[in-house]
């Protein structure tokens, strides 16, 4: 239910298919049903997860140092080269930030669970999408609109809701650990 709410008010979040939870079967391309009250279907999102993204970039940088090793380079054209990589990582970093911010302040959530598995770059169209919302709760007074029965749409969980969004915070914060170094942060 907060998949639903939360795609019509934050870009960062795509929507469950309508007809997912209708009568009708729906398959997948091995014929196995996914209409079951354990599956949700989502929309398409194009893109990679950010550690596959990370993973890229990373042997993209490995790539042009060796090549830059063979074959004489002057210093500024390195340095050219490592700001405007630099500049990308910081690009995606805002656009991150700013898609966590629109989940907290416009659509009233927290995520609970942000990791770099969770976010999905489409580098072409320069967007990030935040997946996995299962574990997703509403934020204490940023409820969803009540439904045709008077009835929040989705349950109101009255833990501490400051300490959750900081989780979320400090889960951001390991996503930018693993984002700027290429190492998860948990790692020993």
């Amino acid at each position: 239910e907060i998949s639903s709410q939360l795609s019509t008010r934050c870009s960062a979040v795509r929507a469950p298919l309508g007809n997912a939870c209708s009568k009708e079967t729906i398959t997948d391309t091995n014929n196995g049903i996914l209409n079951n009250p354990r599956v949700i279907c989502f929309e398409w999102t194009p893109g990679i997860t950010l550690r596959e993204w990370i993973q890229s970039q990373r042997n993209r940088l490995d790539l042009s140092a060796t090549s830059s090793s063979l074959t004489i380079h002057n210093d500024n054209d390195i340095e050219e080269r490592n700001r405007r990589s630099l500049m990308s990582f910081i690009s995606l970093a805002c656009s991150i930030s700013k898609a966590l911010a629109e989940i907290h302040e416009v659509g009233g959530v927290v995520l609970n669970n942000l990791s770099v598995e969770h976010i999905i770059v489409d580098e072409p169209q320069g967007s990030v999408h935040i997946i996995s919302l299962g574990s997703a709760s509403a934020i204490c007074g940023k409820m969803p609109p009540k439904n045709e029965l008077g009835i929040n749409s989705f349950p109101y969980n009255g833990e501490n809701e400051k300490t959750r969004v900081q989780n979320d915070l400090r889960s951001l914060g390991g996503v930018f650990f693993e984002l700027f170094t290429g190492e998860c942060p948990m790692q020993n």
